[in-house]
């Protein structure tokens, strides 16, 4: 959506559509791998927010 909506309004060129489905459906992939990996480890949601704060603020750099 982001991509989307920043090319109509900004002109931004991202490349081949192709090439925009292949990195988008690969981010949600990996994504939804690290919440199967983090409900996995996890029995609280209290622990649930702890793992998943040390993964985000680990990846945000």
């Amino acid at each position: 959506m982001l991509m989307g909506v920043s090319s109509l309004l900004f002109g931004i060129q991202w490349g081949s559509l192709l090439g925009q489905v292949v990195l988008v459906s690969a981010l949600l992939l990996c994504v939804t791998g690290l919440g199967l990996l983090i409900a996995g480890f996890v029995k609280t949601t209290e622990q649930q927010m702890a793992f998943g704060n040390l993964l985000i603020v680990s990846t945000c750099c």
